[in-house]
């Protein structure tokens, strides 16, 4: 797998094509599969048939049921729990599909298989070869982020950066890879976008436009996100004066208008939700005591972010 190596080989980086075989192979598997009669052995208590299910299909290469088997395991709610099983599911995913590109319909569904991967690695297992390895996390999010541009996958490699946990610490690639994640209107990148540039210490301080983005999150949050996302805007919004307020009210409104913005809950950067649902688990908010070095580690007279920042230059499709 690729691995960054500055702000150039992030942003320049190429997508390598799949081979026609594996084009063909993937292009047979429809982008969700039908799990009526899985969800209804499951229903009625027939366990054991619906997972035998999903483990056919899984073991004939469907991605999706080797994700959704994954999750059962990780989850450990309708069967035993096995996170061992859930990251080599994980894992087999990520290496038979490896070559998917982001044109491909199905590659939502692989950026899941890697990012679900990096977090087997992020968190480890008391298991040789799966070991914690922020290193290989690191790896499995920028195939996800950065080539099948997952949004949820660009967000946790900023931080990744912004922490240098598993990479070389790198604020402006760092911001480069938030905003990505921002302009695909995911809403803790945009938070966390808005809040660095509210806070004005690692980039350069723009409290309207920074305090527009998190009023822009915290409507459109998921419930697993809300409480940190609710700390940065209650703080911004408790500090900004009366003219900043009017300002950031005034590009809500505009970014909404220009850019079809709608309110409410979207985790997605489209309106048609994954196929597989992310496992619950509670949100937390970046660690900002290990992010932000000092000295040479900001750039706060960097000019990111124009008068409309482009986390809200996603259109919907």
């Amino acid at each position: 797998m690729r691995r960054v190596f500055g702000v150039v080989a992030a942003l320049l980086l190429t997508v390598s094509p799949m081979r026609e075989a594996d084009a063909q192979t993937f292009s047979a598997q429809p982008a969700a599969e039908d799990f009526s009669a899985v969800d209804a052995d499951f229903l009625a208590g027939r366990v054991g048939a619906a997972v035998a299910a999903l483990q056919q299909a899984a073991d004939r290469g469907r991605l999706a049921a080797m994700l959704r088997l994954a999750q059962l395991y990780q989850e450990g709610a309708l069967v035993p729990q096995d996170k061992l099983k859930a990251c080599r599911l994980y894992s087999a995913a990520v290496e038979r599909f490896s070559k998917v590109d982001r044109f491909s319909p199905g590659a939502p569904l692989v950026a899941e298989a890697f990012r679900r991967c990096a977090e087997c690695y992020t968190v480890g297992l008391s298991v040789p070869g799966w070991d914690r390895n922020m290193s290989m996390a690191a790896d499995l999010l920028f195939q996800a982020g950065v080539i099948l541009e997952d949004p949820t996958s660009l967000f946790e490699l900023s931080n990744l950066y912004l922490r240098g946990e598993g990479v070389e610490h790198n604020t402006t690639l760092a911001i480069r890879l938030l905003e990505n994640a921002a302009r695909k209107r995911y809403p803790p990148a945009q938070a966390l976008l808005g809040w660095l540039m509210w806070e004005g210490k690692v980039m350069k301080e723009r409290a309207a436009p920074g305090l527009a983005l998190l009023i822009l999150a915290m409507e459109r949050t998921a419930p697993e996100h809300r409480s940190w996302i609710a700390s940065y805007h209650d703080d911004a919004m408790l500090l900004a004066s009366k003219d900043i307020e009017h300002e950031a009210l005034g590009l809500v409104e505009k970014w909404k208008s220009v850019y079809q913005i709608a309110s409410g809950p979207s985790e997605q950067p489209s309106d048609i939700p994954p196929p597989v649902k992310s496992p619950a688990r509670e949100a937390k908010a970046p660690n900002l005591n290990r992010t932000f070095g000092s000295g040479t580690d900001r750039f706060s007279n960097q000019p990111t972010g124009a008068d409309v920042p482009p986390a809200t230059a996603a259109k919907s499709n």
